[in-house]
């Protein structure tokens, strides 16, 4: 049966170059063997649909073959040979069709890479620790990493650090044969610890707010927030602050909790006129509890 590769990709004969990579595109995602391993139907179709891409992304071979049909091959037979140039239906296999630049272009942006199960030179591979601190963890940061060491040929690759990646946390960097494998180190901070994604921090309040009510700023990660304290606050007490924790790393949208501990300040440096009304409060207290 002659073969129809425009309706393999589901398309009319006058679609233009993009329409061809669209639908080439969309097929694969469905029916790549990576997606569908041991499913043989799916790379039957994978293979046909290569075949398809194959052609009709070369404006030349589309022509004759516009022309031709199955026999455009051997449309310009002598002119093929001259060029060394051969199309074989037999190298139609997942691992070969990578070989072909323009499939494999369009597959570095599609699967991130190369097929996995196609054969590859072998890598060279080191590690690296990373520093960073609690404020890039929180906002996500870059750092450029050199392969290749020192010289003309070395070359800098900058490696993308996502925000709530935690402590230890390890990134794989390629760049041609060579790989790096990353291990993040997160400084301590002064004023935060972390918990997975959440934050937790101690802030002072004066003794007359913890007694009476009042409101304090409280530093986040995304910037001060006003908190308030009721009356009769004792010292020690946690608040939650919902959201002013860490974003998730698989999902950056959303934060973990900032946990506040409350540090009561005993006042220093007295007046004798605030010893006095201390005073008086002391003595209020203990003849109200005498008498209680």
């Amino acid at each position: 049966m002659p073969k129809d590769y425009y309706s393999a990709l589901g398309l009319p004969k006058n679609a233009s170059s993009e329409e061809i990579r669209k639908a080439f595109r969309r097929l694969a995602r469905k029916y790549h063997p990576d997606v569908n391993p041991g499913n043989k139907d799916a790379e039957k179709h994978f293979k046909k649909i290569s075949e398809a891409y194959e052609v009709l992304s070369d404006e030349e071979n589309r022509q004759k073959y516009d022309a031709f049909g199955d026999n455009w091959r051997h449309a310009d037979q002598s002119q093929q040979a001259g060029r060394g140039q051969r199309f074989d239906h037999a190298s139609f296999t997942p691992e070969n069709i990578f070989r072909e630049s323009n499939i494999g272009n369009i597959f570095d942006g599609l699967f991130g890479g190369k097929m996995r199960n196609a054969p590859e030179p072998k890598r060279s591979s080191a590690r690296l620790n990373i520093q960073i601190t609690l404020e890039e963890a929180y906002g996500g940061t870059t750092r450029t990493i050199t392969f290749g060491g020192k010289g003309p040929r070395s070359k800098s690759v900058e490696a993308t650090i996502p925000q709530g990646v935690e402590n230890g946390a390890k990134i794989n960097l390629t760049h041609g044969h060579q790989s790096v494998i990353l291990t993040i180190k997160v400084v301590n901070h002064e004023k935060f610890d972390r918990k997975g994604s959440d934050l937790y921090s101690q802030i002072p309040v004066p003794l007359y707010d913890a007694i009476l009510g009042g409101e304090v700023n409280v530093e986040t990660l995304s910037g001060n927030v006003v908190l308030s304290i009721p009356s009769d606050t004792p010292n020690g007490k946690r608040f939650r602050l919902a959201g002013k924790g860490m974003p998730l790393r698989k999902l950056p949208s959303k934060k973990g909790n900032l946990y506040v501990s409350i540090h009561v300040q005993i006042p220093t440096n007295l007046s004798e006129e605030e010893r006095e009304s201390f005073s008086k409060l002391r003595l209020y207290r203990s003849v109200k509890s005498a008498n209680d």
